[in-house]
């Protein structure tokens, strides 16, 4: 009775949306998106995205990252677990 198609595009809206993490920034603690997720700053935890998971050149992620497609060009300490599609980059 309440799931409307409204809500259905509520959903899809969340899963395309990009979240992004600039350079110079630095986040502690574990983050965990439904969406994508760009980082170019740095995150000292987990990452967890049901989407992709885009580390650009200058990020640095220590902890682990799980999703569903990733793409690096970054520097990881840690583990990575990607279900679907990795890219590496040279720089990465």
């Amino acid at each position: 009775m309440f799931n409307s198609k409204e809500d259905q595009r509520t959903a899809e809206q969340v899963s395309n949306s990009t979240n992004i993490i600039n350079k110079g920034t630095v986040l502690t603690g574990d983050l965990e998106t439904s969406g994508n997720i760009r980082i170019e700053g740095k995150i000292e935890g987990n990452v967890i995205s049901k989407a992709k998971a885009f580390l650009g050149q200058s990020s640095l992620v220590t902890g682990d990252i799980v999703a569903q497609n990733a793409e690096l060009e970054g520097e990881i300490k840690g583990n990575l677990r990607v279900s679907d599609t990795l890219t590496l980059k040279t720089t990465s």
